[in-house]
C-alpha cells in the first residue's frame, strides 16, 4: 500500500468510521444515562461498558450488545411492554 493511497483513502474512511461509532454509541449512552439518572432499576442493574469501550473494542462492542438485550428481556418481563426499552433509546433514531 502507497502512502498516498493510505493518505488519500484509507485514513479518511478510517477517521469517518469512527466519528460514526463513537456518535452512535455516544447517543446510545446518552440514553443509559438518562435512564439511570431517572432511577430505572433495570438499567442500573444492567449496564456497565462505556462509550469508548463500546465504539473502539470489540469486547466493548460485545458486551454492550449484550447488555442491550439483557435490558429488553429485563423489561419486557417488569412491564410486560417495550415502551421503557424505546424510549432509552430514542436517541438511536431521533437524535434531537
Amino acid at each position: 500500500m502507497t502512502p498516498s493511497l493510505v493518505l488519500n483513502t484509507v485514513l479518511p474512511r478510517f477517521i469517518t468510521d469512527l466519528a460514526v461509532e463513537l456518535r452512535g454509541n455516544h447517543q446510545i449512552t446518552r440514553g443509559i444515562n438518562e435512564a439511570i439518572a431517572n432511577g430505572d432499576e433495570d438499567a442500573i442493574a444492567t449496564f456497565h461498558t462505556g462509550t469508548l469501550a463500546a465504539a473502539l473494542t470489540q469486547r466493548g462492542l460485545f458486551q454492550r450488545s449484550d447488555e442491550i438485550v439483557a435490558y429488553a428481556q429485563r423489561v419486557k418481563e417488569h412491564d410486560g411492554a417495550m415502551d421503557r426499552f424505546h424510549a432509552v433509546f430514542r436517541y438511536c433514531t431521533d437524535p434531537k
